[in-house]
């Protein structure tokens, strides 16, 4: 009886939460989230200020929930921000959420992407439209960091600035290794769907009746 109850609510539970599984929206990352391990695109790098950043198209539409990036530190803090934009006529547009990423591995000695950076204000992103990923390092004049090249041969429109000075927008640019991740849209559960989820737990609660009545 015990087993019947418990079988009856992780199959309504299963079914109620089956909406909130992340998704994978954008990623240009190999099995297992390889990268190109010991090369890729600098940025920071004292007075040079390099700042490169890249257009992706998302695949589905959610909230936005974490970005995992094959990116590495040399010298300096360790420490950037990652800023995700709109796109606006193949350039970034209006800034949806800034995101700090730390703790990074040291650049060259890592293979699969492991820089995460959590969503807190979880912009929506739409199924098909474009979006930019831009990186600044928090102290340019100490810090020299990279953003590992993708090892699945992706490749888009890259955004460059040189010392603080926009250079411009450049075609079939290898990417900068990372997957977007988001939170699914919660759909309105379908007739079919609420009365599977009634059904379990009336069930559930009817059983437990029935026994305490005995």
């Amino acid at each position: 009886m015990r087993t019947k109850i418990v079988l009856l609510l992780l199959l309504s539970l299963a079914v109620a939460n089956s909406w909130a599984s992340p998704l994978v929206t954008y990623s240009n990352l190999g099995p297992g989230g390889a990268i190109q391990c010991c090369i890729g695109l600098a940025e920071g790098v004292a007075q040079n200020n390099y700042v490169q950043g890249f257009q992706f198209q998302a695949g589905t539409s959610g909230s936005l929930a974490s970005i995992l990036l094959g990116y590495g530190t040399g010298p300096g803090t360790g420490s950037a921000t990652f800023s995700l934009y709109s796109d606006s006529g193949n350039a970034p547009g209006s800034l949806l959420e800034s995101m700090t990423g730390s703790g990074m591995s040291i650049f060259g000695y890592v293979s699969t992407a492991d820089l995460l950076v959590t969503s807190s204000l979880h912009p929506l992103l739409t199924a098909g439209a474009f979006y930019w990923l831009i990186p600044t390092v928090s102290d340019p004049s100490q810090d020299a960091q990279a953003w590992n090249w993708n090892s699945t041969g992706a490749v888009g429109l890259e955004y460059f600035s040189l010392g603080g000075v926009f250079q411009g927008i450049y075609p079939d640019s290898t990417i900068g290794a990372f997957e977007v991740d988001v939170n699914a849209v919660t759909p309105i559960p379908e007739p079919s769907s609420l009365l599977l989820i009634s059904t379990g737990l009336l069930g559930a609660a009817g059983t437990l009746r029935r026994r305490f009545s005995k």
